[in-house]
């Protein structure tokens, strides 16, 4: 746990090194507390009032783990000695997946 802590709170240190070790554990605890954590403040909120809006909590403790994960992938990009323009790469697939291809009809064999 400490290496996800130091590296929480080094998130907007660019100049410290990032290990893979320390990458990956931090990715991997972050994505289990983001996801298990706003499924439970939800549900919680919805006990307590249903009408409750769960977005006012999960959605600014999404912008920090976004945040975070985001400056740790670029560090551990410049570690490794890679492009960072490479953490663009899910945004790519994600924008083919939003607007898909036209297809063309097939020619229909007579």
């Amino acid at each position: 746990m400490r290496f996800y802590f130091k590296t929480f709170i080094e998130t907007l240190d660019i100049d410290s090194p990032l290990t893979r070790l320390q990458y990956f554990l931090y990715s991997f605890v972050s994505v289990l507390v983001l996801s298990v954590g706003t499924v439970g403040i939800e549900s919680l909120l919805n006990k307590v009032e249903p009408s409750a809006a769960p977005e006012i909590v999960t959605g600014p403790l999404s912008l920090i783990f976004f945040i975070t994960l985001a400056t740790a992938t670029l560090r551990r990009l410049r570690d490794a000695g890679l492009s960072l323009w490479l953490a663009l790469v899910p945004g790519i697939s994600l924008i083919q997946f939003l607007f898909p291809s036209k297809q063309t009809p097939k020619a229909v064999a007579s």
